[in-house]
């Protein structure tokens, strides 16, 4: 038995696209809290919120006559978005905690297990657009009103939506990993790799006044690409002489989308996507000193991937990244030293 710990600090500089990316011009749909109407945001506030929004539209621009009066003509306001050349790096700790066990009573096996806790400060992201007046006159952020400019009628002329250190991501879970092999005579050898990860937390502030919002078993317009509680990857190896096959599974836990957090229904979108299962095949032989061949079938069982639609901030209508969207894939390779 063995055991390890580690403690590290980790610095990541803001990318040149970060800080330098052109600023260009757009026209998102934001509902102005100033605003009534249709295209306003003012009759959609708690009756506790009407004196705080009311303030703070008179304090930065707005006729106190105007608020709540039609102010927009057009959903669609101007913004400014691009780099940021006054970003500053993100920090991350990280501290592990491991065992390694090598029982003297099987031969070749090894198992590890580690958990892991890690915190990253000043991520570097975007606000969204609504969320930038929803924070200067809804919460009262004063540092975001200083984005919004607004013209002597109260109309706004533009607003700034640049990168910034604001956010805050966490995650804790365990990572196990298995690894057997064994002679098995005149039938080859054999070998099993398999990689398990529990993830206990996944939580992602993005502002310092904002909710902290753990995306643990969610998808969605919030938490992005699936953050699966479970995932597996077995795989099992066999070879005898030149000849060998490789069967690789994996599995992700079912993960449900994030609108279900906050109380929403599952009329308009697909609540969930069951746990998902790939398989893939290979077979190789090593011709000789200068030729190796393998062929392989990637998702034998041609698992399909679940359509959630575009409501979940995915314009593909699934997670790509994440779900295999091609199907069964058959392919040959060979490679060839001269």
């Amino acid at each position: 038995y063995r055991f390890r710990t580690q403690f590290q600090r980790a610095v990541r500089a803001p990318n040149i696209g970060e800080l330098f990316q052109p600023q260009v011009n757009g026209f998102p749909n934001i509902a102005d809290p100033c605003s009534g109407g249709a295209n306003g945001g003012y009759g959609a506030l708690q009756p506790g919120e009407i004196a705080t929004v009311t303030a703070q539209c008179t304090a930065n621009g707005v006729p106190a006559s105007a608020v709540g009066t039609p102010l927009q003509v057009n959903s669609q306001i101007e913004g400014l978005f691009g780099g940021n050349p006054n970003l500053n790096e993100e920090v991350a700790d990280t501290f592990t905690a491991g065992v390694i066990l090598e029982p003297s009573f099987i031969d070749d096996l090894t198992v590890t297990i580690d958990y892991y806790d890690i915190k990253i400060e000043d991520v570097i992201g975007n606000v969204p657009s609504q969320t930038i007046f929803d924070l200067c006159y809804v919460e009262a952020v004063d540092s975001f009103c200083n984005l919004i400019s607004r013209n002597a009628s109260g109309t706004v002329n533009i607003f700034n939506s640049f990168s910034l250190n604001a956010a805050e991501l966490t995650t804790k879970g365990v990572d196990i990993s298995v690894d057997y092999s064994w002679d098995a005579g005149e039938f080859g050898t054999f070998g099993v790799y398999s990689l398990i990860n529990w993830t206990d937390e996944n939580v992602f502030q993005a502002l310092p006044t904002s909710e902290a919002i753990d995306c643990v078993g969610f998808y969605g317009a919030t938490c992005g690409e699936p953050i699966p509680e479970w995932t597996f990857n077995t795989r099992v190896d066999w070879q005898k002489g030149p000849y060998g096959a490789r069967l690789r599974w994996q599995r992700i836990s079912e993960v449900e989308d994030d609108l279900l957090r906050a109380g929403g229904t599952a009329d308009l979108f697909v609540p969930g996507v069951d746990a998902y299962d790939q398989v893939d095949l290979t077979g190789f032989w090593n011709v000789n000193d200068n030729l190796y061949l393998s062929l392989g079938i990637e998702n034998l069982f041609d698992t399909e991937y679940e359509i959630i639609g575009d409501a979940s901030a995915q314009q593909s209508n699934t997670h790509p990244a994440t779900y295999d969207t091609i199907g069964r894939t058959f392919y040959l390779r060979a490679v060839v030293d001269f």
